[in-house]
């Protein structure tokens, strides 16, 4: 039992101290930490700065468009027929694209322009307007324009100038798309003359869902006695028929 202790007190004495004994048991049945002995942060934590970055980048857009004025720019589908053929990358031209300038059809986008029904007897074209009256007969009377192929009028006006000889004469536009599908725009006030020359413009968007505005084909100007109310006596002039750009929008 002497000799035991001894040989204990022998090893302690050599390790100067209890804690060397205990440092050593540490290395031998604990689990050392890593290196750095820091946690590898999270990946949600590296993206913070690229969503920061994002956000101020959209805010910055955002107020840039809000202080700005934005026009509406038009860009005719391929298979529209208001294009500049020289330049198809052209976007219609701001005071718009004449169907008719005076009396006179215009041959890159309108295949044909005739008189129908009863004011076949009685009208007549010049080169500055056309003379329209129906005169006796069935009761229905048109002026029609057909285009070379169908044309997108989605975001344009139709506009034209015209005027009645005694005043108060109905001048109806119907518009017609490539499906056979038809919609006259009696109750426009465009509808109703005045003995002066005034240009009237028609927006055909609340129609879009009677007719495709995608695929116009043809657009008429009734002025019968029946179609239109006119007595067969009257006499309608009609010039410089046009589409046009819809209003300019402004970003508040």
């Amino acid at each position: 039992m002497t000799k035991t202790s001894g040989t204990l007190d022998e090893m302690i004495h050599k390790d100067r101290s209890w804690g060397t004994l205990e440092k050593e048991l540490a290395k031998t049945y604990l689990k050392a930490p890593g290196k750095s002995g820091k946690k590898k942060p999270s990946s949600f934590l590296t993206k913070i700065p690229w969503v920061v970055a994002a956000i101020a980048l959209c805010a910055a857009l955002t107020a840039f468009l809000l202080s700005s004025n934005i026009d509406i720019k038009i860009r005719v589908a391929s298979g529209a027929a208001f294009i500049d053929k020289e330049n198809p990358a052209n976007v219609m031209p701001e005071k718009g694209v004449f169907l008719v300038k005076g009396a006179e059809p215009n041959k890159t986008f309108i295949k044909n322009a005739f008189l129908f029904g009863d004011a076949r007897p009685s009208s007549k074209v010049t080169a500055e307007e056309i003379r329209l009256s129906s005169g006796a007969g069935q009761g229905w009377a048109d002026y029609k324009i057909e285009f070379n192929r169908p044309v997108n009028l989605s975001g344009l006006n139709i506009r034209y100038t015209a005027k009645g000889e005694m005043g108060g004469e109905r001048l109806i536009l119907m518009i017609l798309d490539s499906d056979g599908r038809a919609f006259r725009v009696e109750n426009d006030v465009s509808s109703k003359l005045e003995r002066s020359w005034n240009v009237y413009t028609i927006n055909p968007a609340p129609i879009r869902n009677a007719v495709d505005l995608t695929g116009v084909s043809a657009i008429k100007f009734e002025f019968g006695n029946v179609t239109a109310g006119n007595s067969p006596k009257s006499i309608i002039y009609l010039k410089d028929i046009m589409v046009v750009k819809n209003r300019r929008l402004k970003w508040l």
